[in-house]
């Protein structure tokens, strides 16, 4: 049997294959490559499966961009939070006219809807990303959620406790 070696016009890999074979599969990215009677590639199967593979990586960058702002309203929120504590503390101490008081009923209000929200626009992944790297929703996801919220509350305290020292 005659063994002949091409690259993969995908990726480039080395194909072992005979010249007989009407159908080639690449090892390394799975291509299926049909070739005519002397060995060559059939054109339109190739150019269908480039444009394949192009539209499933333009789905794979679309989700990384949502991923990566749905990530960034994430921290945005902690710090929020982290922050708006840190004033009701301080307002507290300082001001003493309820203000904190205000702000600690706005903070409740927000640290218990937001994760819910957040959770609910997870962005959804195309079918092309695989498992491990989906972000998943659900009740677990909202629990970690809420419970980074009470630990950025709780850097906030902490923060507001370190202030409090440093002016008295």
């Amino acid at each position: 049997m005659e063994i002949t070696v091409m690259k993969c016009p995908n990726c480039s890999g080395d194909i072992n294959y005979d010249p007989h074979q009407r159908v080639v599969k690449c090892p390394y990215c799975d291509s299926t490559l049909n070739m005519d009677t002397e060995g060559r590639i059939a054109e339109e199967e190739l150019r269908r499966e480039r444009m394949h593979n192009a539209d499933m990586q333009a789905e794979r960058e679309k989700y990384l961009k949502d991923v990566k702002k749905w990530h960034l309203k994430k921290k945005i929120y902690y710090g929020v939070i982290a922050v708006a504590t840190c004033a009701a503390y301080l307002a507290d101490k300082f001001i003493k006219d309820g203000v904190g008081t205000a702000i600690v009923a706005i903070l409740l209000i927000v640290m218990i809807g937001f994760p819910i929200w957040l959770n609910s626009v997870v962005p959804n992944a195309p079918a092309a990303v695989e498992s491990g790297f989906k972000l998943k929703r659900g009740v677990g996801n909202t629990v970690k959620l809420y419970i980074m919220s009470i630990l950025s509350s709780m850097g906030g305290l902490l923060i507001a406790v370190i202030v409090e020292d440093i002016i008295n």
